[in-house]
């Protein structure tokens, strides 16, 4: 076989290993004369990156909270998405014993590829601000969680919700500055998580610091109501087991959730799923008088 026939051979070989290249029959010129496909690069980054992530969470359950924020135009205000927190459900519990673990991710305009990381500012959103800032001025009640799962269960059972996204205790001030000016109730709804060995309690922090972040911004003190389910561990297992919310505990005295808070260690938050608040050492009890 001569040297320009073994080429041909190998040729005809690496052509039938790869279904999209053209036959050696094919007319040459008229390929030629196509242009190229236009490679959407930012659409195979996306595909690239989905892969890998869908690779790495090893088939694990995701769920997507949306938060929005205010933008005002010549036209008015308009709502973008200003990122996104998904969260991932464990088929099998992680070292750390934890079930469940969330991430944050975010994009400049629709069509570009997520970013994996916080988007600056997203401290000052909370979960369904439209509906929220609606409610202030009409003077609903705002139920308010401590996770976007319940907040959605509330807002299914036909009340506005919302939620902060940094998980127990992950509570800034500039969160309850958006209501403010509520004239309404604002129910805070806290989980009924086990004690540590030190007799304090994540679930306990996390509704005391926004307690006393509210009372800081002028909200008053009647007009804030606290409360928990009545069977499970949170909102979501008290209506899920046929409850409603007329049905939640509410508590007159809340002596019991500071003692606990002011316990809270970092030895609390173990499995929770998030890291420990940078905050649990704060000063606690602002909102109590």
């Amino acid at each position: 076989m001569t040297q320009t026939n073994r080429q041909a051979a190998r040729l005809s070989k690496k052509r039938a290993a790869i279904p999209n290249m053209p036959p050696e029959e094919a007319n040459r010129d008229e390929i030629k004369s196509k242009p190229p496909a236009r490679r959407d690069l930012f659409a195979e980054v996306a595909q690239l990156a989905a892969s890998a992530s869908a690779a790495a969470e090893g088939g694990r359950r995701r769920t997507f909270y949306s938060y929005v924020a205010p933008q005002d135009t010549d036209d008015g205000r308009v709502w973008v998405e200003w990122f996104q927190k998904v969260r991932l459900d464990l088929a099998v519990p992680d070292t750390s014993g934890r079930s469940k673990t969330f991430k944050y991710r975010w994009r400049m305009q629709p069509t570009h590829v997520w970013i994996y990381t916080k988007r600056p500012r997203s401290d000052e959103l909370i979960y369904n601000l439209p509906a929220v800032l609606d409610a202030v001025v009409s003077g609903e009640t705002i139920y308010w969680a401590e996770g976007e799962k319940d907040a959605d269960n509330l807002a299914a059972a036909g009340v506005v919700a919302t939620s902060h996204h940094g998980g127990a205790g992950h509570v800034i001030r500039t969160q309850t500055e958006w209501l403010t000016d509520h004239r309404g109730l604002i129910a805070l709804l806290y989980d009924l998580d086990a004690d540590d060995k030190g007799g304090g309690n994540k679930g306990a922090f996390d509704v005391v610091r926004r307690y006393d972040l509210l009372r800081e911004v002028g909200v008053p003190r009647e007009r804030i109501a606290v409360g928990h389910a009545r069977v499970g561990k949170d909102v979501s297992d008290h209506l899920a087991a046929g409850y409603g919310l007329d049905e939640l505990v509410w508590l007159e005295d809340l002596t019991g959730l500071y003692e606990k808070a002011a316990k809270t260690t970092a030895a609390s938050y173990p499995g929770s799923g998030y890291s420990v608040p940078s905050n649990w050492g704060a000063k606690l009890g602002g909102g109590r008088a």
